[in-house]
């Protein structure tokens, strides 16, 4: 990056307000509390380093609110009638720590959601790389790279202990507003097991996110997001809108102008943007990172661009989505994804219908294709 970049980037996270609340320690309760957390599996120093990061962002009073009392549910049950081996839920260090201190907490809030939406080990690798990244930039705050099995058994133990939290609600939100847009990302070329590209951050937009979001949100009549691509749109959504509590427009979508809060003077834009090599809109078309590679920028009052989110190995380095659906309706999702294909040509869904394909596709589900496409 070159000096100026990482001059005006030090200047920027300059301005963030510190969030972290006053608690001390004794040399007695430090120690007890870093072996706490590496009998949980956790590590003290990869929760301070990350914590560093993610621990700058002021969460929504109404989703924390919301996150504390899930994470405060204890129980302890029998593995089975009359067993002598109980299974015990409830806050273990990690998560403690949190519940005192907002630093913390903000941290493993915004680390569960990365976590629920992406495979851990491929967000544990990727992790290590972007916080080396901002270590060779020489971002205020940054600490050298953690080992990968140091991140990736942090992310097990906040994933872990924060299961009781459902993304889901908030995830299912932001389709519900979405849902013509989604369904080409859903239903266009994936295989059964694969995750949409909407449903994960590819690695330039968390590496920018990790700074940027907290930026805009530090001086929010004054800094702003652009996002020229759609991919990752909904953990990104989620994360700026949900958890940090800032306003995003989607400009140009399927579904037109949609917005997650107060719009008038957006915080966070992603533009749809999806156009062919002639530039003509192509809906249908989301291999389209070959044509216009996919960027974050961060911009000011004037929109003019100040900084943009900047690594070499955005083409090798990949984020993995981790893909996750509701009981009901997964079998349809499936077999919607291995019988049902896109013709370009024409823009028109066609569905293969072998003989044996209406004892294993329901009328209902095929009468709704015809209906719909």
């Amino acid at each position: 990056m070159p000096l100026g970049t990482q001059f005006s980037l030090s200047v920027e996270l300059a301005k963030i307000l510190p969030v972290r609340d006053a608690v001390s320690y004794t040399a007695e309760s430090l120690v007890q509390l870093v072996r706490s957390l590496k009998a949980s599996g956790s590590d003290f120093l990869v929760e301070e380093d990350l914590a560093t990061i993610f621990g700058r962002g002021k969460i929504d009073q109404g989703l924390e609110g919301q996150f504390h009392a899930a994470a405060k549910i204890h129980s302890i049950s029998p593995l089975y009638g009359g067993s002598e081996i109980v299974l015990s839920t409830g806050p273990s260090p990690t998560v403690s720590r949190a519940l005192k201190d907002r630093y913390y907490m903000s941290c493993i809030i915004q680390l569960s959601l990365l976590a629920w939406t992406h495979d851990e080990k491929s967000l544990a690798a990727t992790l290590v790389d972007c916080m080396r990244i901002r270590y060779e930039k020489q971002t205020p705050g940054a600490a050298p790279e953690p080992a990968y099995n140091d991140i990736l058994k942090t992310l097990q133990v906040c994933s872990s202990q924060t299961s009781q939290f459902h993304w889901d609600m908030a995830i299912q939100h932001v389709k519900s507003k979405l849902k013509n847009s989604l369904h080409f990302f859903e239903h266009s070329g994936l295989r059964p097991n694969q995750c949409s590209p909407a449903m994960f951050l590819p690695t330039k937009i968390l590496l920018g996110a990790m700074d940027y979001l907290y930026l805009v949100q530090s001086l929010p009549e004054d800094r702003f997001i652009l996002m020229n691509r759609p991919r990752g749109l909904v953990p990104l959504i989620v994360w700026a809108h949900s958890i940090l509590g800032l306003s995003v427009l989607v400009e140009g979508s399927p579904d037109g102008n949609v917005a997650f809060g107060d719009c008038r003077r957006p915080q966070v834009v992603i533009s749809w943007n999806n156009k062919d090599k002639d530039g003509d809109l192509d809906w249908y078309t989301f291999k389209v990172d070959d044509y216009f590679p996919q960027a974050i920028y961060l911009s000011d009052g004037e929109q003019e661009v100040l900084l943009e989110s900047d690594t070499t190995q955005d083409r090798t380095l990949k984020i993995d989505g981790q893909e996750r659906h509701r009981l009901k309706g997964f079998g349809t999702a499936c077999l919607h994804r291995r019988f049902c294909k896109f013709r370009r040509q024409m823009r028109i869904l066609y569905i293969p219908r072998p003989p044996i394909l209406p004892y294993l596709m329901p009328s209902a589900f095929l009468a709704d294709c015809d209906a719909r496409y």
